[in-house]
């Protein structure tokens, strides 16, 4: 069903998922702009004869960097999320018999944008709130075994036991909390009320959207692969840039050794991890409409079952 949808709708899903693609690329293209800058204004100040009277003001700017960086992660996130949910509620509508214009869509979800941000960032706080628990926990776990048994091969072969299942739980929760920002778009619910429903919703066929979910991850892992190739082969191809010393920054002579490396590397390295982002965004920008389409049928199949 949703690759039927993904190519009966494939131009007006391109067409928004470009938009959001673009909207959630501004702040990285913003933060990845001002770092190039702060970092000249680095290595000029280096060079000069007062390094030293500089360090404050660069310091200012990477903070006000920082704080534009993530005023605009929220609200290009919210755009962002707003667009891909629209392509949700277009196809579930195809799979209601309600089929909708994109114009009619956007009109029903577009008050609702930070209601569909607020699930979103919900759902990525319980899912990182748990994998820091997961993590804690495996750590005290493999530490305590380690003193009790002295057996250090042991122990690591627990620790990863222990991340193998904080992977499958991470996996569960994504299956449990994968529609929330959904119902916030059909049903026009609040962002707090929507993780409750897609919770009670997905009881029951958690293991079942589980499988869907890591197909769907296989089906993305080579086209990821795909998007950050030339940014690695680079860097493999460039081993200087990985043998700085330690003290370089403390150092002001190993600093002024290592700085040719540097220069030299700025230009080839920002061109190829250009051509790495551009590869990651036009995947993203082609996986986008499948995944929005995919899980407006896990949407509809669970509402329908409960009805």
């Amino acid at each position: 069903k949703a690759f039927d949808i993904y190519r009966s709708r494939f131009a007006e899903f391109l067409a928004i998922s470009l938009k959001a693609t673009t909207w959630l690329g501004i702040p990285f293209l913003v933060l990845l702009a001002g770092g190039v800058i702060i970092a000249s204004m680095a290595l000029a100040a280096s060079q000069g004869s007062n390094p030293e009277s500089v360090v404050f003001t660069i310091a200012g700017l990477g903070v006000l960097l920082v704080v534009i960086y993530f005023a605009l992660l929220i609200f290009c996130g919210a755009k962002s999320f707003t667009n891909e949910a629209l392509i949700a509620r277009l196809s579930f509508g195809d799979l209601s018999l309600k089929p909708e214009t994109v114009k009619t869509g956007w009109e029903q979800i577009r008050r609702r944008m930070w209601h569909i941000w607020l699930a979103r960032f919900m759902v990525g706080v319980i899912i990182w709130a748990a994998s820091v628990g997961i993590s804690l926990v495996s750590g005290f776990l493999v530490g305590l075994l380690t003193l009790i048994w002295r057996e250090p091969l042991l122990a690591r072969l627990l620790g990863d036991i222990l991340e193998l299942l904080g992977y499958v739980i991470q996996l569960w929760l994504s299956a449990r909390f994968l529609i929330p920002d959904l119902s916030v778009a059909m049903e026009q619910i609040p962002g707090d009320e929507a993780i409750t429903r897609a919770w009670n919703l997905s009881q029951g066929k958690d293991f079942l959207i589980m499988a869907i979910v890591f197909v769907a991850g296989l089906m993305a892992f080579p086209a990821f692969i795909v998007s950050v190739l030339p940014f690695f082969i680079f860097l493999v191809t460039n081993p200087a840039l990985w043998a700085i010393a330690p003290d370089t920054f403390s150092n002001p002579e190993v600093l002024s050794q290592n700085l040719p490396i540097w220069q030299n590397a700025i230009a080839p390295g920002l061109f190829w991890l250009t051509i790495s982002l551009l590869l990651a965004s036009c995947l993203t920008l082609l996986y986008i409409p499948f995944w929005q389409a995919l899980r407006a049928v896990i949407y509809h199949d669970l509402t329908a079952n409960r009805t």
